[in-house]
């Protein structure tokens, strides 16, 4: 499944990850992070209401994660969790 990685757009060391929703199938939740760890969550309808929400709340699609994020491989905006894509060199 496919997830996003949004950064903070004010400088805050905080992400906002959009993936499918861990309780409500169909569902698209929100995980933000900072640079301690999870935070909090919130769920919308749709991936597009998501990243809609995304924006709207200062952060912006990114192609490279922060190092203290340390989760996924990024490309191009999309996430893969670790283990199941080896990073491009």
């Amino acid at each position: 499944m496919p997830a996003y990685c949004y950064l903070d757009t004010h400088g805050e060391p905080r992400a906002l990850i959009v993936h499918p929703s861990t309780r409500h199938p169909g569902s698209w939740q929100l995980s933000t992070w900072d640079d301690f760890g999870p935070i909090g969550h919130t769920e919308a309808p749709t991936l597009e209401e998501a990243q809609a929400d995304a924006t709207r709340r200062g952060y912006r699609l990114t192609d490279s994660e922060p190092p203290w994020l340390g989760l996924c491989v990024v490309s191009g905006g999309r996430l893969d969790p670790l283990g199941a894509q080896p990073p491009q060199t």
